[in-house]
């Protein structure tokens, strides 16, 4: 048996290669648990559905500092499976600022028992400025030049 890799380093404490940077911000992170796994052993994708939701959420509050928002993913894929003990970091981008809605790029990726890192999934979900009684509303240019320091 080959011993397991050291393990990475802690995010704050990495260094900003191209790779990581290009991943975007760290938005979430959690090891998945034994609760978290359907009959064959892996995470349940509507699990992961619901940690991009809340990541999308904080990645637009921090980016923008926008919390009345709802959402609509576009469009998911997953290329790898999630299992007890790996530690799940979600990565966020700003892809696209609308007038009402901005558009966030969130990108799993699995760090394994082994200390193997590789992204699993990847999603873009749209979000919706709203006002108190849910209608779409302009995005305030306090926001958008929040989003112009991001690059």
């Amino acid at each position: 048996m080959t011993p397991p890799r050291p393990p990475p380093a802690p995010l704050d404490a990495a260094p900003l290669d191209a790779e990581r940077a290009a991943r975007g911000r760290c938005v979430a992170m959690r090891m998945i648990l034994p609760a978290d796994v359907n009959i064959h052993g892996t995470v349940f994708g509507g699990a992961i559905l619901s940690e991009y939701d809340l990541a999308g959420a904080t990645a637009v509050r921090t980016f923008l500092g926008l919390s009345r928002i709802t959402t609509r993913h576009l469009e998911i894929s997953f290329t790898k499976p999630l299992y007890p003990g790996d530690i799940f970091t979600i990565y966020a981008r700003l892809d696209r600022l609308g007038e009402t809605s901005v558009t966030v790029h969130l990108e799993g990726w699995r760090t394994s028992a082994d200390n193997e890192d590789e992204r699993f999934s990847q999603v873009k979900v749209v979000f919706v400025y709203i006002n108190e009684r849910g209608a779409p509303m302009r995005i305030p240019e306090w926001a958008r030049e929040r989003a112009a320091l991001l690059g």
